[in-house]
């Protein structure tokens, strides 16, 4: 396998490394979905700081919906592991406040109660 520049990757036994059937880098992320119908694919990944910051939200926004579509009330609400008291519920209203106090306290001053 040759790397950039021509170089050919080294491994720390001495020998050269080699890539067997990876073309790609794979993130835990993309296991669950088929990255040919992945919506978080696309928008701009360098940009000014406003539109970066919107395809950050875009992409976080639509892991946690995928990881929510077609599950209940009640398994919205399980535990994912005791003795951990999180569930994607949780995750939900976790994120949803972390959005509100960097938008509405920190950027825009404004004084609002905490939800959860």
């Amino acid at each position: 396998m040759i790397g950039p520049a021509g170089i050919t990757p080294i491994g720390s036994a001495g020998f050269p490394v080699v890539s067997v059937g990876v073309t790609m880098p794979q993130h835990r992320a993309d296991l669950f979905l088929d990255p040919g119908s992945d919506p978080r694919e696309g928008g701009p990944w360098l940009g000014d700081e406003r539109a970066t910051l919107t395809e950050f939200l875009r992409c976080q926004r639509l892991t946690l919906q995928l990881k929510c579509d077609g599950l209940d009330a009640g398994q919205l609400a399980r535990r994912a592991v005791e003795p951990s008291t999180m569930s994607l519920l949780g995750l939900v209203r976790h994120m949803a406040e972390v959005e509100r106090g960097w938008f509405r306290r920190r950027f825009a001053g404004f004084e609002v109660l905490k939800r959860y």
